[in-house]
């Protein structure tokens, strides 16, 4: 055979016969493949709009709720109706994820709301109950209740708070 006969026959055996697929003669290195991040939950969210008018008002809060961010920390308060002393605020951590929160010197429990990994936090600042939410691996959002010092009665408006918020992020 010439040389170019036995170029095409090495050529041919190294894609394999009929009905065989050829192997890679060097194992794929998968962290080199590209894959795409992604797309943030919290991308361009307004916390504002995390709670509607209607159910703030069903919740005895005065609406619409005034935007006030604290540092990276998207938020928005809205302030208990009447004379009543309290608010609850709705934030999204777009660079947070649930569990780099930090709750020092509260009560925390692991809980779920609408089938998403959370937390109750009782007291981690001053009279505040917090129900923290992931809602990807590296976000998440929150409902802190504060209501003139009662702890439970902020943690009652938290947890009826929270699946509204989350609700109202996938729309």
């Amino acid at each position: 055979m010439g040389g170019v006969g036995v170029a095409l026959v090495l050529a041919v055996s190294a894609c394999g016969g009929p009905g065989q697929t050829a192997e890679p003669s060097e194992p794929v290195d998968s962290s080199t493949a590209t894959s795409e991040e992604p797309a943030s939950v919290l991308a361009g969210v307004d916390p504002c709009q995390l709670l509607t008018d209607g159910e703030a008002r069903e919740l005895g809060l005065e609406a619409p709720g005034q935007r006030r961010d604290i540092s990276k920390t998207l938020s928005c308060r809205f302030r208990v109706a009447g004379d009543g002393p309290g608010q609850l605020a709705v934030s999204a951590s777009p660079d947070r994820a649930l569990d780099e929160l930090n709750f020092s010197g509260g009560d925390v429990q692991d809980t779920e709301v609408a089938g998403k990994k959370a937390k109750i936090v009782r007291g981690a600042t001053a009279d505040i109950c917090t129900v923290a939410i992931a809602v990807s691996p590296t976000e998440s959002v929150s409902a802190d209740g504060n209501i003139g010092g009662d702890v439970e009665a902020g943690c009652r408006l938290a947890e009826q708070a929270a699946p509204l918020v989350l609700a109202n992020l996938s729309k």
